[in-house]
Protein backbone atom coordinates (compact mmCIF):
# COMPACT_ATOMS: atom_id res chain seq x y z
CA UNK A 1 0.00 0.00 0.00
CA UNK A 2 1.14 3.32 -0.91
CA UNK A 3 0.21 6.36 1.53
CA UNK A 4 0.36 10.08 -0.04
CA UNK A 5 -0.76 12.80 2.54
CA UNK A 6 -2.21 16.07 0.43
CA UNK A 7 -1.94 19.47 2.34
CA UNK A 8 -2.00 22.64 0.69
CA UNK A 9 -2.79 26.57 1.10
CA UNK A 10 -5.99 25.86 -0.10
CA UNK A 11 -6.52 24.19 3.11
CA UNK A 12 -9.56 25.42 5.43
CA UNK A 13 -13.08 25.22 7.40
CA UNK A 14 -15.22 22.21 5.44
CA UNK A 15 -16.57 23.93 1.86
CA UNK A 16 -13.80 26.15 1.13
CA UNK A 17 -12.37 23.86 -1.58
CA UNK A 18 -15.60 22.64 -2.94
CA UNK A 19 -17.37 26.00 -3.27
CA UNK A 20 -14.69 26.74 -6.04
CA UNK A 21 -14.92 24.76 -8.88
CA UNK A 22 -11.58 25.61 -10.41
CA UNK A 23 -9.77 23.80 -7.40
CA UNK A 24 -11.95 21.20 -7.80
CA UNK A 25 -11.56 20.54 -11.03
CA UNK A 26 -7.42 20.20 -10.38
CA UNK A 27 -7.87 18.15 -7.30
CA UNK A 28 -10.86 15.66 -9.05
CA UNK A 29 -7.78 15.05 -12.00
CA UNK A 30 -4.81 14.67 -9.44
CA UNK A 31 -6.28 11.72 -7.64
CA UNK A 32 -7.44 10.56 -11.04
CA UNK A 33 -4.05 10.17 -12.62
CA UNK A 34 -2.69 9.64 -9.22
CA UNK A 35 -4.92 6.46 -8.98
CA UNK A 36 -4.31 5.83 -12.81
CA UNK A 37 -0.72 5.10 -12.36
CA UNK A 38 -0.37 4.07 -8.66
CA UNK A 39 -3.34 1.79 -8.23
CA UNK A 40 -2.59 0.59 -4.88
CA UNK A 41 -2.10 4.24 -3.47
CA UNK A 42 -3.97 5.12 -0.19
CA UNK A 43 -4.65 9.14 -0.16
CA UNK A 44 -5.75 11.18 3.17
CA UNK A 45 -5.67 14.86 3.20
CA UNK A 46 -5.97 17.63 5.32
CA UNK A 47 -8.51 19.86 3.02
CA UNK A 48 -11.39 20.04 4.36
CA UNK A 49 -14.26 18.06 1.76
CA UNK A 50 -17.52 16.51 2.48
CA UNK A 51 -18.28 13.45 2.88
CA UNK A 52 -19.62 12.13 0.45
CA UNK A 53 -17.03 13.68 -1.80
CA UNK A 54 -14.61 11.28 0.09
CA UNK A 55 -16.75 8.42 -0.60
CA UNK A 56 -16.88 9.43 -4.49
CA UNK A 57 -13.39 9.68 -4.49
CA UNK A 58 -11.83 7.15 -2.14
CA UNK A 59 -10.02 9.15 -0.03
CA UNK A 60 -9.77 10.34 3.33
CA UNK A 61 -9.99 14.26 4.61
CA UNK A 62 -8.67 14.70 7.74
CA UNK A 63 -10.70 16.71 10.51
CA UNK A 64 -7.48 18.21 12.78
CA UNK A 65 -8.34 21.39 13.10
CA UNK A 66 -4.50 22.25 13.47
CA UNK A 67 -3.98 20.45 10.72
CA UNK A 68 -5.41 23.53 8.33
CA UNK A 69 -6.94 25.92 10.79
CA UNK A 70 -4.67 29.17 9.83
CA UNK A 71 -4.75 30.64 13.36
CA UNK A 72 -2.26 31.46 15.85
CA UNK A 73 -2.89 28.48 17.96
CA UNK A 74 -2.25 25.59 14.97
CA UNK A 75 0.94 28.40 13.98
CA UNK A 76 2.47 27.79 17.01
CA UNK A 77 1.51 23.91 17.21
CA UNK A 78 3.48 24.08 13.64
CA UNK A 79 6.05 25.67 15.22
CA UNK A 80 6.34 23.01 18.09
CA UNK A 81 6.12 20.44 15.68
CA UNK A 82 9.03 21.67 13.98
CA UNK A 83 11.33 22.24 16.91
CA UNK A 84 10.50 18.83 17.84
CA UNK A 85 11.24 17.14 14.36
CA UNK A 86 14.62 19.60 14.15
CA UNK A 87 15.71 17.75 17.64
CA UNK A 88 14.88 13.98 16.72
CA UNK A 89 16.95 14.74 12.96
CA UNK A 90 20.18 16.02 14.94
CA UNK A 91 20.16 13.19 17.65
CA UNK A 92 19.49 10.79 14.59
CA UNK A 93 21.88 12.15 12.67
CA UNK A 94 25.02 13.89 14.74
CA UNK A 95 24.10 11.07 17.81
CA UNK A 96 23.00 8.06 16.27
CA UNK A 97 20.31 7.94 18.54
CA UNK A 98 16.50 7.66 17.93
CA UNK A 99 14.58 9.60 20.41
CA UNK A 100 11.18 8.47 18.98
CA UNK A 101 9.14 10.10 21.78
CA UNK A 102 10.04 13.77 20.37
CA UNK A 103 7.61 12.92 17.37
CA UNK A 104 4.65 11.45 18.70
CA UNK A 105 1.45 13.05 18.62
CA UNK A 106 -1.44 13.03 15.93
CA UNK A 107 0.14 15.77 12.91
CA UNK A 108 3.65 13.78 13.20
CA UNK A 109 2.08 10.65 13.12
CA UNK A 110 0.06 11.21 10.09
CA UNK A 111 3.43 13.19 7.98
CA UNK A 112 5.31 9.90 9.48
CA UNK A 113 2.96 7.21 8.51
CA UNK A 114 2.98 8.60 4.56
CA UNK A 115 5.14 7.32 1.87
CA UNK A 116 5.14 10.83 0.34
CA UNK A 117 3.51 14.66 1.22
CA UNK A 118 2.14 16.05 -1.51
CA UNK A 119 1.87 20.02 -1.31
CA UNK A 120 -1.35 21.52 -3.38
CA UNK A 121 -1.28 24.98 -3.17
CA UNK A 122 -1.93 25.88 -6.74
CA UNK A 123 -1.01 29.99 -6.98
CA UNK A 124 -1.04 30.62 -3.25
CA UNK A 125 2.39 30.06 -2.18
CA UNK A 126 3.73 33.35 -2.97
CA UNK A 127 1.83 36.94 -2.41
CA UNK A 128 -1.82 35.24 -2.41
CA UNK A 129 -1.20 33.46 0.61
CA UNK A 130 -2.38 34.81 4.41
CA UNK A 131 1.09 35.67 6.41
CA UNK A 132 0.24 33.36 8.78
CA UNK A 133 -1.19 30.46 6.75
CA UNK A 134 2.37 31.22 4.29
CA UNK A 135 3.90 30.28 7.67
CA UNK A 136 2.37 27.92 9.02
CA UNK A 137 1.76 25.55 5.57
CA UNK A 138 6.24 25.91 5.48
CA UNK A 139 6.71 24.95 8.92
CA UNK A 140 4.16 21.97 8.26
CA UNK A 141 6.37 21.06 4.78
CA UNK A 142 10.24 22.03 6.83
CA UNK A 143 8.92 19.36 9.30
CA UNK A 144 7.99 16.66 6.90
CA UNK A 145 11.38 17.40 5.38
CA UNK A 146 13.20 16.68 8.83
CA UNK A 147 10.94 13.10 9.22
CA UNK A 148 12.73 12.26 5.76
CA UNK A 149 9.74 12.26 3.90
CA UNK A 150 9.52 13.59 0.44
CA UNK A 151 7.56 17.01 -0.16
CA UNK A 152 6.58 17.19 -3.94
CA UNK A 153 4.87 20.78 -4.63
CA UNK A 154 2.60 19.59 -6.90
CA UNK A 155 1.62 21.44 -10.43
CA UNK A 156 1.56 25.11 -8.99
CA UNK A 157 2.57 28.44 -9.94
CA UNK A 158 4.32 29.96 -6.63
CA UNK A 159 5.17 33.41 -6.43
CA UNK A 160 5.63 36.38 -7.08
CA UNK A 161 7.31 37.29 -3.90
CA UNK A 162 7.21 41.38 -4.24
CA UNK A 163 7.48 41.44 -0.18
CA UNK A 164 11.57 41.04 0.38
CA UNK A 165 10.62 39.39 3.94
CA UNK A 166 8.58 36.76 1.79
CA UNK A 167 11.16 36.07 -0.75
CA UNK A 168 13.91 35.60 1.55
CA UNK A 169 11.53 33.19 3.45
CA UNK A 170 10.46 31.55 -0.15
CA UNK A 171 14.01 30.76 -0.98
CA UNK A 172 15.05 28.96 2.17
CA UNK A 173 11.69 26.74 2.45
CA UNK A 174 11.02 26.34 -1.62
CA UNK A 175 14.83 25.45 -1.47
CA UNK A 176 14.50 22.62 0.95
CA UNK A 177 11.40 20.66 -0.78
CA UNK A 178 12.58 17.44 -2.70
CA UNK A 179 10.16 18.64 -6.01
CA UNK A 180 8.67 21.80 -7.22
CA UNK A 181 6.38 21.02 -10.46
CA UNK A 182 4.92 23.85 -12.10
CA UNK A 183 1.78 23.99 -13.98
CA UNK A 184 2.56 26.30 -16.82
CA UNK A 185 5.83 27.57 -17.91
CA UNK A 186 5.86 30.82 -16.75
CA UNK A 187 6.08 30.05 -13.21
CA UNK A 188 9.10 28.15 -14.47
CA UNK A 189 10.49 31.39 -14.97
CA UNK A 190 9.47 33.40 -12.09
CA UNK A 191 11.08 31.01 -9.46
CA UNK A 192 14.70 30.79 -11.36
CA UNK A 193 14.12 34.42 -11.40
CA UNK A 194 13.72 34.65 -7.81
CA UNK A 195 16.62 32.75 -7.05
CA UNK A 196 14.90 29.48 -6.25
CA UNK A 197 17.74 27.53 -7.80
CA UNK A 198 18.88 24.88 -5.66
CA UNK A 199 15.17 23.03 -5.83
CA UNK A 200 14.31 20.56 -8.47
CA UNK A 201 12.05 22.31 -10.57
CA UNK A 202 10.14 20.50 -13.82
CA UNK A 203 7.51 22.03 -15.99
CA UNK A 204 4.45 20.33 -16.42
CA UNK A 205 0.91 20.79 -16.67
CA UNK A 206 -2.59 21.59 -14.47
CA UNK A 207 -4.28 18.77 -14.24
CA UNK A 208 -7.68 20.58 -14.55
CA UNK A 209 -7.05 20.52 -18.20
CA UNK A 210 -7.96 16.09 -18.19
CA UNK A 211 -11.48 17.29 -16.19
CA UNK A 212 -13.65 15.34 -17.65
CA UNK A 213 -17.03 16.83 -18.29
CA UNK A 214 -20.39 15.32 -17.87
CA UNK A 215 -22.24 13.41 -20.03
CA UNK A 216 -24.53 15.01 -23.00
CA UNK A 217 -27.33 13.63 -21.81
CA UNK A 218 -26.71 15.64 -18.42
CA UNK A 219 -25.43 18.41 -20.25
CA UNK A 220 -28.68 18.64 -22.48
CA UNK A 221 -30.92 18.20 -19.46
CA UNK A 222 -28.96 21.21 -17.69
CA UNK A 223 -29.47 23.62 -21.06
CA UNK A 224 -33.17 22.27 -21.33
CA UNK A 225 -34.18 23.70 -17.51
CA UNK A 226 -31.96 26.40 -17.92
CA UNK A 227 -33.72 27.29 -21.12
CA UNK A 228 -30.44 27.84 -22.78
CA UNK A 229 -30.79 27.99 -26.71
CA UNK A 230 -27.81 26.03 -28.36
CA UNK A 231 -28.74 26.36 -31.92
CA UNK A 232 -27.16 29.73 -31.96
CA UNK A 233 -23.55 30.94 -31.83
CA UNK A 234 -22.86 31.61 -28.15
CA UNK A 235 -20.21 33.68 -26.10
CA UNK A 236 -19.75 32.33 -22.30
CA UNK A 237 -18.50 35.24 -20.04
CA UNK A 238 -17.22 34.37 -16.31
CA UNK A 239 -16.36 37.54 -14.41
CA UNK A 240 -14.81 37.49 -10.90
CA UNK A 241 -13.77 40.30 -8.13
CA UNK A 242 -9.96 39.47 -8.95
CA UNK A 243 -10.61 41.38 -12.45
CA UNK A 244 -11.40 44.98 -10.47
CA UNK A 245 -9.26 47.06 -8.24
CA UNK A 246 -10.80 47.15 -5.35
CA UNK A 247 -11.35 44.60 -2.55
CA UNK A 248 -11.17 41.33 -4.99
CA UNK A 249 -13.21 39.72 -2.54
CA UNK A 250 -16.11 42.07 -2.33
CA UNK A 251 -19.21 40.83 -4.13
CA UNK A 252 -21.24 43.89 -5.12
CA UNK A 253 -18.66 46.24 -7.39
CA UNK A 254 -19.50 49.82 -8.07
CA UNK A 255 -21.50 50.19 -11.72
CA UNK A 256 -18.71 51.74 -13.50
CA UNK A 257 -16.24 49.07 -12.74
CA UNK A 258 -18.56 46.99 -14.86
CA UNK A 259 -18.99 49.41 -17.52
CA UNK A 260 -16.39 48.19 -20.09
CA UNK A 261 -17.71 44.71 -19.39
CA UNK A 262 -20.77 45.81 -20.41
CA UNK A 263 -18.98 47.78 -23.97
CA UNK A 264 -17.91 44.34 -24.85
CA UNK A 265 -21.03 42.43 -24.21
CA UNK A 266 -23.32 45.17 -26.62
CA UNK A 267 -20.51 44.17 -29.14
CA UNK A 268 -21.39 40.69 -28.61
CA UNK A 269 -25.18 41.20 -28.68
CA UNK A 270 -25.59 43.95 -31.43
CA UNK A 271 -22.48 44.38 -33.75
CA UNK A 272 -21.99 40.18 -34.06
CA UNK A 273 -25.21 39.29 -33.36
CA UNK A 274 -24.03 36.58 -30.58
CA UNK A 275 -25.92 35.22 -27.88
CA UNK A 276 -23.86 35.51 -24.23
CA UNK A 277 -24.22 33.38 -21.41
CA UNK A 278 -22.68 34.62 -18.20
CA UNK A 279 -21.71 31.58 -16.21
CA UNK A 280 -20.37 31.97 -12.54
CA UNK A 281 -17.84 29.83 -11.45
CA UNK A 282 -17.30 29.86 -7.57
CA UNK A 283 -20.09 29.46 -5.11
CA UNK A 284 -20.46 29.74 -1.57
CA UNK A 285 -21.63 27.47 1.55
CA UNK A 286 -24.18 28.31 3.90
CA UNK A 287 -24.32 26.97 7.88
CA UNK A 288 -25.31 23.32 6.83
CA UNK A 289 -22.02 23.38 4.22
CA UNK A 290 -24.94 22.98 1.41
CA UNK A 291 -23.85 25.21 -1.96
CA UNK A 292 -25.38 28.40 -2.58
CA UNK A 293 -24.29 31.39 -4.77
CA UNK A 294 -21.35 32.93 -4.61
CA UNK A 295 -19.34 36.20 -5.25
CA UNK A 296 -19.63 35.29 -9.24
CA UNK A 297 -23.21 34.96 -9.73
CA UNK A 298 -23.49 38.21 -7.47
CA UNK A 299 -21.22 40.20 -10.05
CA UNK A 300 -22.92 39.02 -13.37
CA UNK A 301 -26.39 39.66 -12.23
CA UNK A 302 -25.11 43.22 -10.91
CA UNK A 303 -24.09 43.12 -15.09
CA UNK A 304 -27.22 41.67 -16.54
CA UNK A 305 -29.06 44.05 -14.78
CA UNK A 306 -27.01 47.08 -16.47
CA UNK A 307 -27.47 45.37 -19.73
CA UNK A 308 -31.13 44.43 -19.76
CA UNK A 309 -33.17 44.77 -16.46
CA UNK A 310 -36.55 44.43 -17.78
CA UNK A 311 -35.74 41.57 -20.48
CA UNK A 312 -37.07 43.62 -22.98
CA UNK A 313 -33.80 44.64 -24.99
CA UNK A 314 -32.38 41.22 -25.54
CA UNK A 315 -34.68 38.93 -23.92
CA UNK A 316 -33.03 34.92 -24.36
CA UNK A 317 -30.31 36.59 -26.23
CA UNK A 318 -28.59 37.44 -22.93
CA UNK A 319 -28.68 34.65 -19.73
CA UNK A 320 -27.34 33.97 -16.48
CA UNK A 321 -26.45 30.25 -15.55
CA UNK A 322 -28.88 30.54 -12.38
CA UNK A 323 -28.16 27.01 -11.01
CA UNK A 324 -25.59 25.61 -8.97
CA UNK A 325 -23.71 23.04 -10.72
CA UNK A 326 -19.99 20.47 -10.40
CA UNK A 327 -16.83 21.23 -11.77
CA UNK A 328 -17.47 18.54 -14.23
CA UNK A 329 -21.27 20.43 -14.89
CA UNK A 330 -19.96 23.57 -15.57
CA UNK A 331 -17.20 22.42 -17.87
CA UNK A 332 -19.84 20.68 -20.35
CA UNK A 333 -21.67 23.66 -20.40
CA UNK A 334 -18.90 25.85 -21.51
CA UNK A 335 -18.53 22.77 -23.83
CA UNK A 336 -21.21 24.42 -25.68
CA UNK A 337 -19.68 27.48 -26.38
CA UNK A 338 -18.55 29.08 -30.04
CA UNK A 339 -16.06 31.61 -27.90
CA UNK A 340 -15.06 31.77 -24.11
CA UNK A 341 -14.08 35.11 -22.51
CA UNK A 342 -12.85 34.05 -19.12
CA UNK A 343 -12.02 35.94 -16.14
CA UNK A 344 -11.07 33.13 -13.65
CA UNK A 345 -8.15 31.26 -15.05
CA UNK A 346 -9.96 27.57 -14.56
CA UNK A 347 -12.95 28.25 -16.08
CA UNK A 348 -10.65 29.37 -19.13
CA UNK A 349 -9.08 26.50 -18.82
CA UNK A 350 -12.48 24.53 -19.36
CA UNK A 351 -12.58 26.01 -21.79
CA UNK A 352 -9.38 25.67 -23.83
CA UNK A 353 -9.37 21.77 -22.85
CA UNK A 354 -12.37 21.41 -25.28
CA UNK A 355 -10.30 23.57 -28.41
CA UNK A 356 -12.42 26.56 -27.56
CA UNK A 357 -11.01 29.61 -28.60
CA UNK A 358 -10.80 31.71 -25.15
CA UNK A 359 -9.90 35.16 -24.69
CA UNK A 360 -8.18 35.40 -21.11
CA UNK A 361 -8.78 38.11 -18.91
CA UNK A 362 -5.36 38.31 -16.93
CA UNK A 363 -4.94 39.76 -13.27
CA UNK A 364 -1.78 37.78 -12.79
CA UNK A 365 1.35 36.33 -14.75
CA UNK A 366 -0.49 32.32 -14.40
CA UNK A 367 -2.78 33.52 -17.56
CA UNK A 368 0.14 34.16 -19.74
CA UNK A 369 1.61 31.23 -18.70
CA UNK A 370 -1.67 28.98 -19.24
CA UNK A 371 -2.49 30.48 -22.83
CA UNK A 372 1.28 29.52 -23.25
CA UNK A 373 0.98 26.11 -23.27
CA UNK A 374 -1.78 26.34 -26.03
CA UNK A 375 -0.10 28.96 -27.94
CA UNK A 376 -2.96 31.36 -27.58
CA UNK A 377 -0.98 33.86 -25.40
CA UNK A 378 -1.88 36.73 -28.24
CA UNK A 379 -5.46 35.96 -26.74
CA UNK A 380 -4.71 37.33 -23.84
CA UNK A 381 -5.76 40.54 -22.44
CA UNK A 382 -4.09 42.50 -19.65
CA UNK A 383 -6.44 42.87 -16.57
CA UNK A 384 -3.25 43.63 -14.09
CA UNK A 385 -4.08 46.55 -11.84
CA UNK A 386 -7.73 45.61 -11.88
CA UNK A 387 -8.34 47.33 -15.47
CA UNK A 388 -10.36 45.41 -18.12
CA UNK A 389 -9.62 47.58 -21.52
CA UNK A 390 -12.63 46.98 -23.51
CA UNK A 391 -11.14 47.98 -26.55
CA UNK A 392 -8.71 45.57 -26.41
CA UNK A 393 -11.19 42.32 -25.49
CA UNK A 394 -13.05 43.90 -28.47
CA UNK A 395 -10.26 43.41 -30.93
CA UNK A 396 -9.22 40.20 -29.83
CA UNK A 397 -13.08 39.25 -30.39
CA UNK A 398 -12.85 40.59 -33.96
CA UNK A 399 -9.53 38.74 -34.40
CA UNK A 400 -11.51 35.02 -32.29
CA UNK A 401 -14.67 35.07 -34.17
CA UNK A 402 -12.97 35.67 -38.19
CA UNK A 403 -10.77 33.00 -36.80
CA UNK A 404 -12.08 30.44 -34.32
CA UNK A 405 -11.97 27.61 -36.61
CA UNK A 406 -8.36 27.32 -37.25
CA UNK A 407 -7.68 28.95 -33.57
CA UNK A 408 -9.65 25.91 -32.42
CA UNK A 409 -7.65 23.49 -34.68
CA UNK A 410 -4.76 25.17 -33.01
CA UNK A 411 -5.83 24.73 -29.66
CA UNK A 412 -6.80 20.77 -30.46
CA UNK A 413 -2.80 20.36 -31.51
CA UNK A 414 -1.95 21.59 -28.88
CA UNK A 415 -3.81 19.57 -26.46
CA UNK A 416 -1.95 15.89 -26.75
CA UNK A 417 1.38 17.88 -25.73
CA UNK A 418 -0.75 19.16 -22.83
CA UNK A 419 -2.01 16.01 -21.44
CA UNK A 420 1.77 14.49 -21.50
CA UNK A 421 2.79 17.17 -19.53
CA UNK A 422 -0.27 16.82 -17.03
CA UNK A 423 0.57 13.14 -16.93
CA UNK A 424 3.73 13.76 -16.22
CA UNK A 425 3.02 15.09 -12.57
CA UNK A 426 1.43 11.40 -11.50
CA UNK A 427 4.73 9.42 -13.61
CA UNK A 428 7.04 11.66 -11.22
CA UNK A 429 5.05 10.56 -7.99
CA UNK A 430 5.02 6.97 -8.88
CA UNK A 431 8.93 7.05 -9.67
CA UNK A 432 9.78 8.92 -6.68
CA UNK A 433 7.75 6.13 -4.57
CA UNK A 434 9.60 3.81 -6.50
CA UNK A 435 12.88 4.98 -5.46
CA UNK A 436 11.83 5.10 -1.61
CA UNK A 437 10.53 1.65 -2.17
CA UNK A 438 13.91 0.85 -3.43
CA UNK A 439 15.88 2.11 -0.35
CA UNK A 440 17.06 4.77 -2.44
CA UNK A 441 18.21 8.09 -0.39
CA UNK A 442 18.41 10.38 -3.56
CA UNK A 443 16.96 10.67 -7.04
CA UNK A 444 19.40 9.66 -9.50
CA UNK A 445 20.67 12.15 -12.11
CA UNK A 446 19.52 9.75 -14.80
CA UNK A 447 15.80 10.06 -13.83
CA UNK A 448 15.90 13.90 -12.87
CA UNK A 449 17.76 14.23 -16.53
CA UNK A 450 15.03 12.27 -17.68
CA UNK A 451 11.82 14.43 -16.37
CA UNK A 452 13.68 17.66 -17.32
CA UNK A 453 14.02 16.68 -21.07
CA UNK A 454 9.95 15.23 -20.72
CA UNK A 455 8.82 18.18 -19.25
CA UNK A 456 10.97 20.42 -21.44
CA UNK A 457 8.85 23.33 -23.33
CA UNK A 458 8.83 25.48 -26.35
CA UNK A 459 10.89 28.33 -24.75
CA UNK A 460 9.32 31.27 -22.80
CA UNK A 461 12.39 33.54 -22.46
CA UNK A 462 11.65 35.59 -25.30
CA UNK A 463 8.21 36.24 -24.94
CA UNK A 464 8.29 36.44 -21.14
CA UNK A 465 11.18 39.44 -21.36
CA UNK A 466 9.06 41.26 -24.82
CA UNK A 467 5.85 40.86 -22.41
CA UNK A 468 7.74 42.19 -19.22
CA UNK A 469 8.64 45.65 -21.01
CA UNK A 470 5.40 45.89 -23.11
CA UNK A 471 2.71 45.76 -19.46
CA UNK A 472 4.08 48.52 -17.34
CA UNK A 473 2.57 46.46 -14.13
CA UNK A 474 4.52 43.08 -14.21
CA UNK A 475 7.28 44.43 -13.08
CA UNK A 476 6.47 45.42 -9.51
CA UNK A 477 5.48 41.54 -9.26
CA UNK A 478 9.42 40.35 -9.45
Amino acid sequence: MTKILIIGLTAGPAGLMERQAGNMAIFISTLKILKDVIPDVQISTSLQLSEDFCNRYGLVSLKHRSFYEPNFRSGLISLLDYMRSGLWYFFKKKIKLDVKFLIKGVRLKELIRSDMIIDFSGDMYGDNGHPLHLLKHSLDMLTARLLEKPVFMFAQSPGPFTKKLRLFFAKYVLNKVSLITTREPWSYEILKRSGINKALIIKTACPAFLLPSSSKEKIEKILKEESIKVNFPLVGINICGWNFIHDRYKEHREDKELMPLVVVIKYLLEKLKINVLLIPHVFRTDKSGKLIHGPDTKIIEQLYRILDNDRSRYGDRLKILKGIYESSEIKGIIGRCNLFISGRIHAGVAALSQNIPTILLAYAYKHYGFARLVGQERYVSNNFGGKINAQDVISKIEDVWNNKEKISLEIKNKMPRVRQLVLLNATITKEIIDLIKRGEKSIPSETINSWLERGDQEGVGSYFDETIKRIDEIPELY
